[in-house]
């Protein structure tokens, strides 16, 4: 019960969340910055300040999340323990989304069902995909779903008032979801089953976001990602 409960938490997500910043942001030192997410501005402005604080930045990273860790675990709340179960639950829903998608897809007369699934390699450049997507895990997720569709949402509530709670929610999802999808086509040509794959991605990954909390949209995230990279040897 606490699991579930405290993961719907915004603290404890982004605690939750850190070791898969930190480890992005090294990541980045090791495969090289091609490997930048488009949403990470962080990042882009530390650079310039040069290496020293891109690592002091990560190192306080890692200072909070252990601090932080610490006094939680004192205070009942063994948040480190929450790591198994949390890569459980998102590698599940991870499993299921790609999938999903492309039946809601199908039903809607957009695609039709792939002949067979693609089978999992391991290419060269492995490495560098990780790096990739626990950079889109986190970045996408904190811009996309916690910037627009929460905070958007709650704005929205605030202007029409909570009798319009139910719209404003709606209304945000589908302004983030669509924003997620087009912030793709900054990198690559524009074409309508990306589009639409990553709208209702987008879709589900804010429902998962409300339901389930930050940390377990960012690993679902981080891991689908990873099963589409390595399947399908490129584009998210």
């Amino acid at each position: 019960m606490g699991y579930f409960s405290d993961t719907r938490r915004l603290g404890i997500s982004l605690v939750l969340t850190l070791p898969l910043l930190v480890a992005y942001q090294i990541g980045l030192l090791v495969v090289g910055f091609e490997a930048l997410n488009g949403a990470d501005f962080v990042t882009r402005m530390l650079l310039k300040l040069g290496g020293v604080g891109f690592l002091v930045a990560n190192a306080s990273l890692l200072l909070v999340f252990g601090l932080t860790a610490a006094a939680m675990n004192g205070s009942g709340k063994g948040v480190t323990g929450y790591f198994v179960p949390l890569f459980i639950e998102s590698g599940i829903y991870a499993v299921g989304l790609g999938y999903g998608v492309l039946v809601v897809m199908r039903e809607v007369q957009l695609v039709a069902w792939p002949a067979a699934a693609p089978a999992l390699t391991l290419p060269p450049d492995v490495l560098q995909r990780l790096v990739i997507s626990a950079g889109a895990g986190f970045h996408e997720e904190l811009v996309f779903r916690l910037g627009l569709f929460v905070g958007f949402g709650a704005l929205l509530t605030r202007a029409l008032g909570d009798e319009w709670k139910g719209l404003a929610a709606v209304l945000a999802l589908v302004v983030s979801s669509l924003a997620f999808s087009l912030a793709h086509f900054t990198a690559e040509p524009f074409a309508w089953f990306p589009f639409w794959f990553r709208l209702f991605a987008g879709a589900a990954f804010g429902a998962l976001c409300w339901a389930r909390g930050f940390a377990v949209a960012v690993y679902t995230h981080a891991l689908y990602d990873v099963w589409v990279l390595l399947a399908h040897g490129g584009r998210h």
